[in-house]
């Protein structure tokens, strides 16, 4: 019985870490997606909307370390720093209040066809204590999609429109 169970799990380990990806692993005929970090929700319904309906794509989302906690005071959510590099780059820093134990994932949708909304989702584990996280979303329009910086004007962070800012495109 122990030799079976052995080889049993010494051949499930090995398949188990054959060919991975660092975001999916092969479990018998199913690929199993596994979010790590803080990462960008890429297939998600809005990340599709906002490429198919106005050319907007969200490369990447990156999360600073805990920067000040509830002790400190909160800072609420606000956009501290729009940096756009052509037409084709936008690069939106923000800072937000989270539980310090969270990683996030990252979405964005267009509100009112000229509002870039900037989403996160907080997950992790849980700590009794909440955290300002600076958030850098990195959204770049595609080539392949009839992208009118003029028609985008607004950037917003969780749907919320006193965080709202003007985005300053570059004139052409």
């Amino acid at each position: 019985m122990k030799p079976t169970l052995l080889t049993f799990l010494l051949v499930f380990l090995v398949n188990l870490t054959n060919g991975q990806s660092s975001d999916s692993i092969k479990i018998s005929r199913h690929d199993v997606r596994v979010l790590i970090g803080t990462t960008v929700l890429k297939s998600s319904e809005k990340n599709m909307t906002a490429l198919y309906a106005h050319g907007l794509i969200l490369d990447q989302i990156k999360s600073s370390d805990c920067m000040q906690t509830e002790h400190e005071g909160p800072t609420g959510s606000k956009i501290v720093k729009i940096e756009v590099l052509d037409d084709s780059l936008l690069t939106i820093e923000a800072l937000i209040d989270a539980n310090c134990s969270y990683n996030f994932l990252g979405e964005i949708d267009v509100v009112d066809d000229s509002i870039i909304n900037l989403d996160y989702h907080g997950y992790g584990g849980y700590a009794q204590c909440n955290c300002c996280f600076g958030l850098t979303y990195t959204i770049r329009t595609s080539k392949n999609w009839d992208f009118k910086p003029e028609k985008v004007k607004y950037v917003m962070i969780s749907s919320l429109r006193q965080t709202k800012k003007r985005i300053q495109w570059m004139k052409k």
